[in-house]
């Protein structure tokens, strides 16, 4: 079912992407605190807790969404959000700045998975939706270990600041791909709507 229909072949992988590319910085975070910025654990508490707003952001964001035609966009925008603040992350040279980035993580990752799993909701079929959320479910939380373990093991031989560069720039690449399909997606979802 998911080979064969467009909707979930366009997004599962936007979901495993943002999973092995993007949520693994939390992994990543302490040696970027401590190695680039000179911070303490204080420092890592802030700057995640900034992403958490960030993700309370989209989830506040989905919430109020009322157009699912329109909603393949807000995960387009989620995901080169995730991608270009992963990128200003690592680049920043000091957690002031660091800051600003967080809350674009924070939405980034939680309004595209979460938007995905909306979108599959609606539009599959109800003698099929629970073997597509199963796959959801294995895309977003069964892949995102693997992608820490590799984000470490990356950290660990090139650095921090090149590994969440990296994770970026394919989220930012996802995104490319996902803003090519965005019109024929949003058309899908419409169909498959009724609406």
């Amino acid at each position: 079912h998911a080979r064969r229909h467009p909707i979930p072949r366009t997004l599962l992988p936007v979901v495993l992407g943002v999973s092995f590319f993007a949520s693994p910085y939390v992994a990543i975070m302490p040696a970027l605190v401590r190695g680039s910025f000179g911070g303490d654990a204080g420092t890592l508490g802030i700057l995640v807790g900034a992403a958490g707003l960030g993700g309370l952001l989209g989830t506040a964001t989905l919430a109020n969404w009322r157009r699912l035609p329109r909603l393949p966009r807000l995960t387009l925008f989620s995901c080169a959000l995730a991608g270009a603040s992963l990128i200003g992350l690592a680049l920043s040279p000091g957690p002031c700045l660091a800051a600003v980035f967080m809350p674009g993580i924070g939405f980034g990752i939680i309004a595209s998975a979460a938007s995905v799993n909306v979108l599959l909701q609606a539009t599959t079929e109800e003698r099929m939706r629970g073997r597509m959320i199963s796959l959801y479910l294995a895309g977003f939380l069964g892949v995102s270990p693997f992608g820490a373990l590799a984000a470490g093991l990356l950290a660990d031989a090139v650095g921090p600041v090149a590994t969440l560069s990296m994770g970026g720039a394919v989220c930012l690449m996802l995104a490319l791909r996902l803003m090519r399909r965005i019109s024929a997606l949003s058309g899908q979802v419409a169909d498959a709507l009724g609406a």
